[in-house]
């Protein structure tokens, strides 16, 4: 079977951060060839945007991070949110 992939998806902690909570080398080389092969990177966490600051830079070829659980969702391309849920909304659905 020969499949192709458009789309990894990733989370954060004991997935991409191993030793020290640091991206390794050999992982960053591995999911920067994928995008060169045109396949979209995500990561998903847990984290809020201000604690994934420092892998936005450490990984400037991942476009789209999945945060706070699942409530926004953060576009590098347009740094902006494509989706934010509210906290009163969140209250509600808890």
């Amino acid at each position: 079977m020969n499949a192709h992939f458009q789309t990894i998806v990733s989370d954060l902690d004991g997935t991409l951060l191993k030793n020290h909570l640091e991206v390794t080398e050999n992982t960053r080389l591995i999911l920067h060839a994928a995008q060169q092969k045109g396949i979209e990177l995500v990561i998903a966490t847990g984290r809020p945007f201000q604690l994934i600051k420092k892998y936005m830079d450490e990984l400037p070829f991942v476009n789209y991070f999945i945060l706070n659980n699942g409530a926004a969702v953060y576009s590098r391309i347009k740094n902006d949110y494509l989706f934010q849920l509210s906290f009163y909304l969140m209250k509600y659905l808890g």
